[in-house]
Order: C-alpha cells, then structure tokens, then sequence
C-alpha cells in the first residue's frame, strides 16, 4: 500500500455514531438554501462571514458552498478556547492545486490566523500548515504528498504548541509552534482559486 492510499479512508457519514466531547459543536448545514449561514446544527453557535465585503460562502444543497469567492475570505464561529480539536468533511473540492486553495482554519482572530491548507502551494498537491500574522504569511513546519479528496474528514487539533493534522483519524504532520494559541475564532477559509470547495460537516470540540 502506497504512502498516499495508507491514509485514505471514507468520512464518517452523517447520521452516523458521533463521539462527543462537551462542549461539542456540530454542523451538517442541512438547512434551507441561503446567503445567511445561520448557526450550527448542534449548539446553535452562530456562523459569521469575515472581511469587506463579507465571504460570499453559502448554505447550498446541504453544504457550506464556496463557489461564488472571488478573493480570500473567511467564515468563522467561536469554539470558546485556542485548544480545540476541530474538523470538516469535504463535500467537494477541485481537481489540481491550482483550484484548491483554501483550508481548515483555527486560531483566528485579529492577531492573525492559522490554516491547514488543502495544498503545499498553487502548483503542489498535498497538505501544509500556514499561518498569517502581521501582514505576513508563510509556510510552517514539513508538508505532505497527499491529496484530500471529496468525503475525506481533515482535522486539526490544537493543544498549545502543539499541532496536529489527521486525515480520517490518521495523524499526518505535526508541528510545534504557538503563536496566536489565545485565539478561539475556526472556520473555513475560501479562496478564489477553491471555488469548487463544498463542506459536508463540520466540528469543534474543546480539549
């Protein structure tokens, strides 16, 4: 079995056995079409568009839709605590690196962000930990080859400086790095270059 297939696995389904660990919020996005995110379906926490104008992201078919960005952008809600382990099942996303900009975000807030982006850069495919701040934004810590797929669930957990990336439950980097862990704010970030990026479930638990 190659690197990349060892990692490979489906996401658990949505009406599937969920574990929970309080305080727990869970989204499915199974709600009426709509520009106005609403809240979760699970603690009722409240969605917000980020940035001006606000992210043109959308509740379509049953996902959270980023077909109509234009520029980067993001929808955040406020997990409560810089120590979460947060997570998303990808409903759809595009096919090269080039159309698959955008990421898991955590940490967010006015100090700047942290993103598990769903490729190593806009001709690479894999995954790599990114962070902005201070008008800055750069690559940290090593990358991986493999290439997230539709049904794949992608999480972060974040535990002071410590990072982890999973996909399907398996650990696949790790980084030390503790800037901005004050920063409670998650979400999604959207990219022009991941107009194709659909969310199926999302999820954050505090540690």
């Amino acid at each position: 079995m190659s690197e990349l297939h060892k990692f490979r696995g489906k996401g658990t389904p949505r009406g599937g056995q969920l574990r929970v660990f309080p305080p727990y919020i869970y989204d499915d996005f199974e709600r009426p079409n709509s520009a106005d995110l609403g809240s979760t379906s699970y603690a009722a926490v409240p969605w917000v568009k980020n940035g001006s104008p606000a992210t043109p992201a959308r509740i379509l078919n049953g996902m959270l839709d980023f077909a109509n960005m234009t520029a980067t952008g993001v929808v955040s809600l406020d997990a409560g605590t810089g120590n979460m382990r947060v997570s998303m099942r990808i409903g759809a996303i595009g096919a090269t690196p080039a159309a698959r900009g955008g990421g898991l975000l955590f940490r967010y807030g006015a100090g700047g962000y942290w993103w598990l982006s769903f490729r190593i850069d806009s001709t690479t495919p894999g995954l790599q930990f990114w962070k902005s701040e201070g008008g800055t934004t750069s690559a940290v810590g090593a990358s991986i080859p493999l290439v997230p797929q539709a049904g794949d669930r992608i999480t972060v957990v974040a535990n002071g400086a410590n990072l982890k990336a999973l996909v399907n439950g398996v650990q696949v980097l790790e980084i030390n790095e503790g800037t901005l862990a004050a920063q409670t704010l998650v979400g999604v970030l959207g990219h022009a270059q991941g107009t194709g990026l659909k969310v199926a479930e999302f999820s954050v638990a505090s540690l």
